[in-house]
């Protein structure tokens, strides 16, 4: 397409871009995350005489080759940042610039946002079931390959894990990593009881002892056993490791283990394919659990591993305010360049989010505490805006599961989006859809996609 554009002469109209995500039956919510890392990839976009050698062999034009050999980002994108949550069919980030550079980072665009928004969601229900215990990404090897795994520990840490296993994460992130023994260190001992006094005197503070190596019971007499030669010697056992097993029956007769024993505050950490369903049903049947590791569900989001996040076109300086149709309702797209606006209520929860042309004024409401536009200038010119810590984002996450309304954490119940159009911005995609299809009939189908319309100042 690069190349046709050019040859037609269309390589430098203005165009606008939206990226959402469509919606995800599995999914409540989104926690949005890549924006930095997808500006750090931008501001990197650039072609060298490799990829130009390449592109030419294949037969490219010449026009091409010159135009990709000073290529540079020169346009802007507004983003709502890493760590808010979004939903469904709204605006997540806006490309504004020339036709052939905006369009040349789809790609760029999905691969990137598509990846770390599915992590940091998938992570942010299994923190939330876990309900204030400690959550570790146990997931390194299970991701799919090393650069998956940065990511994941990354997104996790940002989404409330308090660390990661994986030691590369903790150097480039400066995020806490956390690990315990493998059952190869218990195996390479002839006595499981001299496995854990091995461990204690490499890691007299630190230890984490793996008592499912052989029969978990017996494993976690011998760790009871250390651990009161451990308090001898002036020091502690942190916690025990399930690793299989019926972790809610194992946990209570551990846990009655070390309390007769005397040892209250070692701890007890359960892994082994865990994620949020099974979390909230042991705690709610009691199990005495007090941190999760949690791995290859983490990892692969495996109940929602592929993010249906899409990029397309919304306005075009020649045509004017573009959409998609479709005989699918869900994949009719909203035209127009558009910002997002939330609306808090009085009670401090989120109450909808409204979508409205940019040239609208934001929506009022009387029974509104705040409204906030949601989509934030990131890039301006080619020249970047935004530089934010994985911090910020932990805290902006924090402060959305605050204003989120309960029914939106449900495991099982899919609850509508809170997301609306303003009735100008409806009436456009109306008046479009009548243009391309002589009729209505499309238009009241994709209703499905939002809310009934409201009016751009309803009271």
């Amino acid at each position: 397409m690069a190349q046709a554009w050019l040859a037609a002469g269309k390589a430098d109209e203005q165009v606008t871009y939206d990226y959402f995500i469509r919606d995800v039956k599995q999914r409540n919510y989104f926690v949005v995350a890549g924006v930095q890392e997808l500006l750090d990839r931008i501001g990197e976009f650039t072609f060298g005489e490799k990829e130009l050698a390449y592109l030419r062999k294949k037969g490219h034009s010449e026009q091409l080759i010159d135009y990709l050999a000073n290529f540079h980002f020169s346009g802007d994108i507004a983003a709502m940042l890493d760590g808010n949550l979004a939903f469904a069919n709204e605006p997540i980030l806006r490309f504004s610039g020339s036709r052939l550079e905006v369009s040349l980072l789809e790609t760029l665009i999905e691969t990137t946002m598509n990846a770390h928004t599915m992590v940091a969601t998938k992570a942010a229900r299994i923190v939330r079931a876990a309900q204030g215990r400690p959550v570790i990404d146990f997931s390194p090897r299970r991701d799919h390959d090393i650069g998956a795994a940065m990511m994941v520990a990354k997104e996790s840490y940002m989404a409330g894990c308090i660390g990661t296993s994986l030691e590369e994460a903790g150097e480039e992130y400066g995020i806490p990593t956390f690990g315990t023994m493998g059952h190869e260190w218990v195996m390479s001992f002839a006595d499981e009881a001299d496995a854990f006094r091995a461990y204690a005197n490499a890691w007299p503070e630190q230890s984490v002892f793996l008592i499912d190596t052989y029969d978990t019971i017996s494993g976690a007499k011998n760790a009871a056993i250390v651990a009161k030669e451990m308090v001898a010697q002036g020091h502690a056992l942190k916690g025990v490791r399930l690793d299989s097993g019926d972790f809610l029956e194992l946990s209570k007769e551990v846990r009655e283990i070390f309390d007769d024993a005397g040892l209250l505050d070692v701890k007890i950490l359960a892994s082994g394919d865990l994620n949020e369903q099974k979390i909230t049903t042991l705690l709610a049947a009691g199990a005495p659990i007090d941190m999760f590791g949690v791995g290859t569900e983490m990892g692969v989001s495996k109940d929602a591993p592929a993010m249906p996040g899409v990029y397309k076109l919304a306005e075009d300086e020649l045509l004017g305010p573009r959409l998609k149709l479709s005989d699918d309702p869900y994949k009719t797209t909203l035209p127009g360049v558009k910002q997002v606006y939330r609306i808090i209520r009085p009670d401090r929860k989120l109450w909808k989010d409204v979508i409205v042309l940019a040239d609208e004024s934001p929506p009022e409401n009387r029974r509104a505490l705040r409204v906030i536009p949601m989509l934030a200038s990131v890039m301006r010119g080619g020249e970047r805006l935004s530089h934010e810590t994985i911090e910020d984002a932990r805290v902006r996450m924090k402060v959305g599961f605050l204003i989120l309304p309960n029914e939106y954490f449900s495991l099982e119940k899919k609850v509508p989006a809170p997301v609306e159009k303003s009735a100008k911005l409806a009436a456009l995609q109306e008046r479009l859809i009548k243009e391309h299809q002589g009729t209505s009939r499309e238009y009241q189908r994709s209703e499905v996609q939002y809310s009934a319309p409201i009016a751009a100042h309803a009271r």
